[in-house]
């Protein structure tokens, strides 16, 4: 009979919510939620009875935590990882992983030498429809790509705090959100050897953020 696993969940608003969900439906049990504001871990932790704090770090090296799963705004990503792995506790982190290539690699350093395992949320490529769409292509049904497009779009997110917004932050909609299909080209079509990309920022007279890509793969 295997135990159950703790979870300590960081970033208990929005995606926090959906991978509390998930990760109850998986049969983890949800020790902790932890969120700066206390309002908002309150109710989330009021849905699954476990305790609520405002202090994030003491709730990852809680003794009796296995999985610290990291839901929180991009910018305290790497800060957490890295106190996770400290804490000898496996990670699973939303993405974007981190905000800068160097966060990257501390967060990825401090893992490795902790030997615990760490896993990023790049969903799309579980996505039922995009599986079928690489097993499509792996199978030769589509013939010999040449030529990849894909798309996606949606409203400025709000939030609390309105970090998303804050473009030193979120990195807008490239970094939070079109990593998703970068993600998926590279698991599908391997590494790219050039990328060149345009992209709007603007705050006024409405938020809106726009962004093109270019991959040319070296296949």
């Amino acid at each position: 009979v295997q135990a159950v696993m703790n979870v300590a969940l960081i970033g208990c608003n929005g995606i926090g919510t959906l991978h509390a969900q998930m990760a109850s439906n998986c049969g983890l049990d949800i020790v902790v939620c932890a969120d700066k504001h206390q309002e908002i871990a309150d109710k989330l932790a009021a849905v699954y009875g476990s305790e609520s704090t405002t202090d994030c770090l003491g709730a990852i090296r809680r003794d009796d935590v296995d999985i610290v799963a990291i839901t929180s705004p991009t910018p305290t990503h790497a800060d957490y990882i890295i106190a996770a792995a400290e804490a000898g506790k496996h990670i699973f982190c939303e993405k974007p992983f981190a905000r800068t290539i160097e966060q990257c690699k501390a967060a990825i350093a401090a893992a490795k030498k902790a030997k615990v395992k760490l896993f990023v949320a790049h969903v799309v490529r579980y996505f039922q429809e995009f599986d079928g769409i690489k097993a499509q292509v792996e199978a030769g049904k589509v013939g010999k790509p040449g030529f990849v497009k894909l798309y996606r779009g949606g409203i400025m997110p709000m939030g609390v705090d309105g970090w998303f917004r804050d473009y030193e932050q979120s990195g807008g909609v490239t970094l939070d959100t079109m990593i998703h299909d970068m993600d998926w080209l590279r698991y599908v079509f391997g590494e790219p050897d050039r990328v060149f990309c345009q992209t709007i920022r603007r705050s006024e007279p409405e938020h809106l953020d726009y962004s093109q890509v270019t991959f040319h793969m070296k296949s």
